[in-house]
């Protein structure tokens, strides 16, 4: 950090800096201070060099630790680059679900680091029952083709084929369903893609249009979300000069730029003259694997609050 600092052209803004840091690193590390001030003061911890504050940060991923803590130091911990990825897995063992697909997500962010992620899955460092749907399909659609190839030989061959899945769920069709229960199911899982009622976003398939739909048709495309896609609905990933990856459906596009789509109604527009590549997954953004996050009960129930107009 002194080294640094010790570049800048003003020795008295390196003292006013590195004294911002030293206030800053005791106020985070401190589990007396409020977590509202911690996340605070992990922020300027970025200016500081990845040795000098890389352990704490490190420490502060321990479960001990509000959530909102780990997940700002996780952000400033892979702000630090390529060096700061070895750490964060170090670190994965005692990473809970929400913070794992963080940092995963964090990982895929660049090409770099997304080659380190598929290197711990190779040495099964991380195992492919670590990643959440949403993050096996980001990795499998990555906007890099090794990254994307590799995703795809090392997951694939540890997940079900999906007719294998949907034969195995038949059985759901025959269970007595509550809609009301289905509805809850619905706004824990599907509403950051799908709205229905007041409930989520609109950036999925129109749920209007599939009441009449038989149980069996819903239990398919639920488990099974990419054996039929809508071209409007596709998954595109794009990746720009400087590395980095990016997802979602083309929301709009311009003789300049590309609008990109994501859940929770996100978008983010990227100028062309950023654009490297920019390619069609052939999938949609529902991740394959909803049966991992819900029992088949649920999934009846959410197939029953579906059907209901």
């Amino acid at each position: 950090m002194r080294k640094q600092l010790a570049a800048a052209s003003d020795g008295k803004t390196n003292d006013v800096i590195a004294s911002l840091i030293d206030r800053s690193l005791r106020v985070a590390v401190d589990e007396e201070a409020s977590t509202a001030a911690r996340v605070k003061a992990l922020s300027p911890l970025s200016l500081a060099g990845i040795d000098d504050v890389g352990p704490a940060l490190v420490e502060l991923l321990a479960p001990r630790h509000p959530q909102e803590v780990q997940s700002r130091s996780l952000v400033t911990l892979i702000g630090f680059g390529a060096q700061a990825i070895p750490a964060v897995l170090d670190a994965w063992p005692g990473m809970g679900p929400q913070l794992r697909s963080q940092a995963a997500g964090l990982m895929l962010a660049r090409r770099d680091s997304a080659m380190e992620l598929i290197k711990a899955l190779e040495s099964s460092r991380v195992s492919p029952r670590d990643l959440d749907p949403s993050t096996a399909q980001q990795m499998k659609t990555h906007a890099d083709a090794t990254v994307r190839a590799l995703a795809v030989k090392l997951l694939d061959a540890a997940a079900p084929k999906r007719t294998e899945v949907v034969d195995a769920h038949l059985d759901v069709l025959d269970l007595a369903a509550d809609a009301e229960r289905g509805r809850e199911v619905f706004r824990k899982n599907c509403a950051v893609c799908h709205r229905k009622e007041e409930y989520g976003t609109e950036v999925g398939a129109d749920l209007a249009t599939i009441v009449t739909h038989t149980p069996e048709a819903l239990l398919i495309s639920v488990l099974d979300p990419n054996r039929e896609v809508d071209p409007k609905y596709l998954q595109y990933t794009l990746l720009t000069v400087d590395g980095l990856a990016k997802s979602g459906m083309i929301a709009a596009e311009t003789a300049t730029s590309v609008t990109l789509k994501r859940e929770q109604n996100a978008t983010e527009t990227i100028p062309r003259a950023d654009i490297e590549t920019l390619e069609s997954t052939g999938m949609t953004l529902m991740p394959e694997g909803f049966e991992k996050a819900i029992d088949k009960q649920s999934l009846a129930d959410l197939i029953a609050y579906l059907r209901q107009s």
